[in-house]
């Protein structure tokens, strides 16, 4: 392809600076208790800069990064590197409860003079066990109890504060609040973790909460996976090792003006009484008596076991509340009930302002859909819901104490669009009384795309809404009647996080879970977090364990995620080997979850994924300079059999022929290369020969688009997303869907709000707008700009901060040309691919124009 550069460097007259200084993939964090902290920084100003070495400045004092003084702690060696990202492995161990101070002091090359960056600040929390002064405390209640904990503390601040962290764990969830003032938007803190291994804390600023004299600590606590009284799903939570009575543990750290440190903590000189929170489930919700607010009689507290031995500082944002929703519709049936339809699917909680007489009673009941009377239907998804116990499905339940009541639950959330209130004839509810709170884990923006496509569009943000629904401290497949941690759905959407969002610290915890959760013989179960329910021999399914490291390290360049991994990937491969069949093959597990029709055998995705682990295991290894021979070279093996025993020399095709086993064969790298051109045309065949129709499940929703696209059919692809009909994605936005369904066609017992068949949002930013990473200088170091232009679209645009900066791709048709606009951030490069001919550029703004496709 021929192509005129109108454009080139964009070069900006200014210096270079170094910007975006973060510590352990944060800005300014003040809960760090790892000893080796990693740091990353960007830069902006001169496009012509690049970096050929670098060198850490670390001190406890502004002071010491100056000329060594006071406070100086650390100077890393001079790396010679292009790379932003380095650790701390000084000699010394970081103190916990203690600001550091760093620069990064950057050497440009061909002996440009060096830059060097703003002071940037990081703060130690509880850098070992013994850390901790505080207890773990609870009520003394039986763990079936229902009613929650409520626990305080008075103290008095005598003088001026400077400094007030708060450090609280609780098993499962806190509602805290410091002088009536909430410290987290949301009571789903600390992150859901195995209990019995490990628990989060988190980490607060208190300071602006506190007063002069008398303030008090309040803490109500929650049960959610910890403590499921009731069996209301089939998961087996109500008989997980871990259970027991929620309970917390906190220290609020001062630091007075005239150097005093004064620690309030959890121990025998807090109170508890009843809370007005009668009832909480995470699958049925919270029950609420909001007379009973101000408890009249406290009595003391007890000191209660640690779940686990193990409490480590919460690094992933803590889920809150983002988007506020207005109704768009409320409706009246007769006097006391209402519909409210909030125009979208989410994951969250509707929070009413009402107000009537005391005792009133109010149901607010949460769902995705209405039946043809406009009432609202739950019965799609209630189909694991023990209906038997007395319990309403996503049914929060309040009491009025004759004031302005502002009702919300605290202690669940749900998936929902609409809800259907009960309330008392006396009781009126109009649209300015009701809210929608959007609630998932804080992820910041990362990623944006649009084209000329109004539904594609659509579809993009359909997905980007699912995504987020479905993260909460882990990645879910749904917000309403599961919530589980589905490895599967984890893996195959996890480039959707990575491309939308700051992700990365949120899918190390989970890897910490994934670790938590594998037994001695090397399995993990198919749900993570889990009680003991689903292990066994499902390699799609675990394959996250090795997928997810992997991932993390090719959008950053951190090899820590790997190391991390590769004991606990060994130990699962060695289980999975004692589970093949004669000829070498892996017989069970799952598939292609939910195809449209044609269902792939799973031996043959079970064996692909087989293979697929291995190979990255032996990447792994090379990675890190370990011996991974044996890993090759079964990935060796595993492949020649999927050459031999599951491919039909006379069709040319994989397995049963099915669209996704010829997809996840060129996805994985199971497909030789002089054969694969060839196979990718028989897909492309057979799906015309469809009726141009999709027929795949998961697999196939994440490979045929992929697949067409990178062997030459980017039109077909885009028709099949496109079709109106169903199967389709665009099908889904047609019927009204704001977030993407679990099937093709929804039927009973299906959810309204899965994102494992998205995977068309990451397809769109990398392959429409062209912004891909280079595997072999990861972290986008170096960028693979390889945009499409498809004859339906008239423009595309992505924009993507990376961990190396900001990176934009925009094409247009203008006057029968193509002119395609790219921004690549300073000290990195990029390979333009176009037409099968490749072009380097630097960094900067580059205009060129192409013939039109």
């Amino acid at each position: 392809m021929l192509f005129v550069v109108l454009m080139m460097q964009g070069c900006r007259t200014g210096g270079t600076e170094i910007v975006n200084m973060q510590c352990e993939y944060q800005n300014h964090p003040i809960g760090i208790d790892t000893q080796s902290p990693r740091f990353t920084w960007n830069y902006a100003g001169d496009t012509t800069w690049q970096q050929s070495a670098f060198r850490i400045i670390l001190a406890d004092s502004p002071r010491g990064l100056k000329r060594k003084g006071e406070g100086f702690r650390w100077e890393s060696p001079i790396t010679q590197s292009s790379q932003m990202l380095t650790a701390y492995t000084g000699s010394n161990p970081l103190k916990p409860h203690t600001t550091y101070y760093w620069q990064v002091e950057t050497n440009g090359a061909d002996g440009r003079k060096h830059v060097l960056s703003p002071v940037a600040t990081f703060e130690t929390a509880k850098m070992n066990q013994t850390d901790w002064v505080a207890h773990w405390i609870t009520d003394g209640q039986e763990r079936t109890e229902h009613v929650a904990p409520f626990l305080r503390r008075t103290f008095e601040v005598k003088g001026k504060i400077v400094q007030a962290r708060l450090y609280v764990s609780a098993a499962a969830y806190v509602k805290l609040e410091l002088n009536g003032q909430r410290l987290c938007s949301t009571s789903l803190n600390p992150g859901y973790t195995h209990y019995d291994h490990r628990n989060l804390y988190c980490t607060y600023d208190a300071t602006s909460a506190l007063r002069q004299g008398q303030n008090v600590l309040t803490a109500v606590l929650g049960n959610g996976f910890y403590n499921e009284i009731d069996r209301l799903g089939v998961w087996d939570f109500d008989n997980a090792s871990w259970h027991g009575r929620p309970r917390l543990m906190c220290e609020l750290r001062l630091t007075y003006a005239d150097g005093r440190i004064e620690t309030i903590a959890s121990d025998k000189s807090w109170q508890v009484s009843q809370s007005p929170f009668l009832v909480n489930d995470i699958y049925s919700g919270d029950t609420y008596d909001a007379r009973f607010e101000q408890p009249s009689t406290w009595k003391a507290c007890i000191l209660a076991e640690a779940p686990s031995p193990n409490l480590v500082a919460q690094q992933m944002p803590p889920i809150e509340v983002d988007t506020i929703y207005h109704p768009v519709s409320l409706r009246s049936i007769g006097d006391s009930i209402y519909v409210i339809d909030f125009g979208q699917n989410m994951s969250g909680y509707a929070r009413l302002t009402l107000q009537g007489p005391a005792g009133t009673m109010i149901k607010v009941q949460h769902g995705e859909e209405l039946d043809s009377d406009g009432r609202l239907n739950v019965d799609r998804i209630t189909g694991l819901f023990d209906k038997g116990k007395g319990f309403g499905f996503q049914t929060d339940v309040y009491t009025l104490s004759g004031r302005r009541d502002v009702l919300r639950p605290e202690f669940t959330y749900h998936g929902f669009r609409y809800i259907e209130v009960h309330t008392h004839p006396d009781v009126k509810i109009n649209k300015e009384d009701v809210e929608a709170l959007f609630v998932h884990t804080a992820m910041q923006p990362a990623g944006w795309f649009s084209c000329s496509n109004d539904t594609l569009n659509l579809i993009w943000k359909a997905v980007r809404q699912s995504y987020l629904s479905n993260f909460m401290s882990i990645p879910t497949d749904c917000p309403q009647r599961e919530k589980n941690g589905w490895t599967a759905d984890a893996h195959i959407s996890q480039e959707i996080g990575l491309l939308n969002f700051d992700s990365f610290t949120s899918y190390e915890k989970w890897l910490e879970d994934m670790i938590d959760n594998q037994r001695s013989d090397g399995q993990i179960a198919d749900i993570i977090p889990s009680s003991g329910w689903g292990y066994g021999v499902n390699p799609v399914w675990s394959a996250a364990l090795f997928i997810i490291p992997m991932n993390l390290y090719l959008y950053s360049g951190d090899l820590r995620p790997i190391e991390r991994a590769l004991p606990y990937c060994r130990n699962y491969l060695h289980f999975l080997a004692g589970h093949e069949t004669e000829r070498g093959s892996i017989a069970g597990g799952l598939g292609d979850w939910v195809p449209y029709n044609t269902r792939t055998p799973e031996e043959f995705t079970s064996t692909c994924y087989y293979y697929y682990i291995n190979h990255l295991t032996a990447r792994f290894c090379e990675l890190l300079g370990q011996d991974g021979v044996q890993y090759a070279s079964k990935a060796e093996q595993l492949k020649q059999l999927l050459n031999t025993d599951f491919l039909d020399s006379e069709t040319g095709l994989y397995s049963n022929g099915s669209q996704a086993a010829q997809g996840t064969a060129l996805y994985l790298g199971i497909v030789p290369q002089q054969r694969q051109q060839a196979l990718a045309e028989l897909l492309s065949r057979m799906i015309i020969q469809g009726g141009g129709h999709l027929d795949f499940g998961m697999l196939g929703s994440k490979t045929v688009l992929r697949m067409l696209t990178r062997y030459g059919h980017v039109d077909q692809a885009l028709d099949m997303a496109l079709r109106q009909e169903a199967p389709s994605w665009a099908a889904w936005i047609a019927q009204g869907h704001t977030t993407p369904p679990e099937e093709w066609i929804p039927k009973e017992g299906s959810s309204l709000n899965h994102v494992f068949l998205g995977d068309i949002n990451a397809w769109m930013m990398q392959s429409l707008a062209g912004i891909n990473y280079d595997p072999q200088q990861p972290g986008f170091r170096h960028i693979i700009i390889e945009p499409c232009f498809p004859h339906r679209l008239q423009w595309a645009e992505g924009r993507y901060q990376s961990r190396a900066g900001r990176i934009v791709s925009r094409w247009e048709r203008r006057d029968h040309q193509i002119v395609l606009t790219i921004e690549i951030p300073v000290n990195t490069t990029a390979t333009l691919r176009l037409g099968g001919k490749e072009r380097e550029v630097g960094a900067g703004k580059h205009i060129l124009l192409l013939p039109e496709q």
